[in-house]
């Protein structure tokens, strides 16, 4: 629950586009948590990521990645709040 309203509370000021592909990823997460994407394993399995949640367009992955989740971290960074 607490999940969820944090999820919710960092909505408010995305785009309808951007909460749109946040709530489907979400969602993912939470199906595979529980239990709902998988197929019979022993313990070990592989989930396939769908195309639209991978980063494909980058020059340096790493970076990339930081920027992705980080969005403004170098801006923002001393700002507790942030």
């Amino acid at each position: 629950m607490l999940t969820l309203t944090k999820n919710m509370h960092l909505q408010r000021s995305l785009a309808t586009t951007t909460a749109t592909k946040l709530n489907q990823f979400s969602q993912w997460i939470l199906d595979i948590g529980d239990g709902k994407i998988f197929k019979p394993n022993d313990g070990y399995a592989e989930i396939e990521i769908p195309p639209e949640f991978l980063i494909s367009k980058f020059d340096d992955r790493i970076t990339t990645i930081i920027e992705s989740t980080y969005p403004n971290l170098l801006q923002h960074y001393n700002n507790e709040c942030f």
